[in-house]
Order: C-alpha cells, then structure tokens, then sequence
C-alpha cells in the first residue's frame, strides 16, 4: 500500500521544523512564500517544496513513504526518471544527494568521488556503538580536501568522549550531498555501491517560478542551498542492508 502525501502538510513540517531537521541549519527563520511544490512522482507520494528563507538562502524540504522496502525502491526509481529526463532536456550540472547501499570506506568514498567528478557539499558517516545503537556524524571538505584524516579522526574523538566508555566502530560514509555533471551523474547511478540519487535540488533550481523569483546563478545556489528530509538509509538499515544489495 502507497501511503500519498499531502503537499500542504509538508509546508507546514518545513515551517515547524527549521533549525532542527537533518540538514537544515540552525539559524535560519521563517519560510516565506513557498515558490515550489511539486511530487516526485505521479502516485503523490514523494512530495517536496523549494523556497528561500530570511537570511537569503535557498531550501527544500522532501517527505516520502518510508513503511516498506517497496517504497523506498520506488522513491529510487522515480528519481532515476526524473534524472533521465533531466538529461534529455539536456541539463549538465546537477545538484545530488547520493545514498549508498552499504557504507563505504574512506577510501572507497574518495575514490568515487574521484572518478565521477563529484564536488562534494557533504556527507553523512556512520559509527556503531558497542550496544548496536547508530550514531551520525555529519561532515564536508576542508581546504579543499574532500575527507581529511585528521578531521575524521578528530570528530571520532569528539563522538568517543561524549559516547563515554562506550567503544565504537566506525562503519564508513553512508550518503553525500553535492554537485555533478551529467557524465558524472551518470556514472554515479551506474556505480554498484550507489542506491539512490535523488536530483529534486536541481528539480528546484531549474524551476520557472524559482528562477522567476530569485535568479540564483548556480553557483550561488549551490553555495548556499539546504536540504530538509530523513535520510533513506536509515530506514534501509532498518528493514536490512541485505534487501538493497541489488536492483530487483
């Protein structure tokens, strides 16, 4: 069963959640008009709104269903088609948030982003403790560099002391935000670690309305702009990796 979502109820979590949803920052105010809002998919039940909030800065918010392995593969599949349209209208930058299927090494992480050309935002880690509880750990380049030995491991010593005597295991990177161009967008849907990539920033972007009202050049955009939704790894972890290993 498809659970459909309400475009005005999302609004009203964009409104109610600012500074404390996952990538949304601290700081910033009220939403004001929305300028897009729009489903993912024709069964409404991938729903987003774009906008621009007080300080000047541009945002999205996304919900989706989350109650089955089905559901999650769909949000995927629908993405990947709003990706291929994208390239047909011939779209070459793309804004993306990459979920993996697994974690991946530090190494392994630098190494796709090597090779598909992806200029990363940010990312999302994954650590264990001893108990099996999860613990995020949000991180981005430094100087330049996409992940730095010695932020990581500051940032695994900052989680260690608040965590207590609790030992934990870092698992790796589990998802990363940034920005892509259409060679490199399709080598990360055909990369085998990678899940999902979701484009709806870009969605955003190229909307008439959005770009009627802002006139963001890309770059500026991509400076500034936020996403606002629960990660779908953490909903994969809970139904288990082992189910998103491979395309059905």
């Amino acid at each position: 069963m498809k659970h459909r979502l309400s475009l005005p109820l999302l609004l009203l979590a964009v409104i109610m959640l600012i500074g404390t949803a996952v990538y949304w920052q601290t700081g910033t105010a009220d939403a004001r008009g929305v300028l897009v809002q729009a489903y993912l998919d024709t069964d409404q039940t991938i729903a987003y709104v774009g906008n621009v909030d007080d300080t000047g800065s541009p945002l999205m918010a996304i919900s989706y269903d989350t109650s089955s392995i089905s559901s999650l593969r769909h949000y995927a599949v629908e993405s990947q088609a709003r990706g291929d349209a994208l390239l047909k209208a011939g779209v070459s930058d793309f804004y993306v948030w990459v979920t993996f299927r697994r974690t991946l090494s530090a190494d392994e992480f630098r190494a796709l982003v090597k090779e598909t050309g992806l200029s990363v935002q940010r990312y999302t880690m994954r650590a264990i403790g001893a108990d099996g509880s999860r613990i995020t750990i949000g991180g981005g380049p430094v100087d330049g560099e996409v992940l730095p030995t010695q932020e990581l491991d500051e940032a695994l010593t900052q989680v260690q002391a608040r965590e207590g005597d609790q030992a934990l295991t870092f698992s790796g990177i589990f998802e990363v935000l940034g920005t892509v161009n259409a060679t490199g967008y399709k080598q990360l849907r055909s990369a085998p670690d990678v899940f999902m990539v979701d484009v709806t920033g870009t969605l955003v972007y190229r909307n008439a309305n959005f770009q009627r009202s802002t006139r963001f050049s890309w770059k500026d955009f991509v400076a500034k702009f936020q996403i606002s939704g629960n990660s779908p790894f953490w909903y994969m972890e809970d139904f288990g990796l082992d189910n998103f290993a491979s395309d059905p």
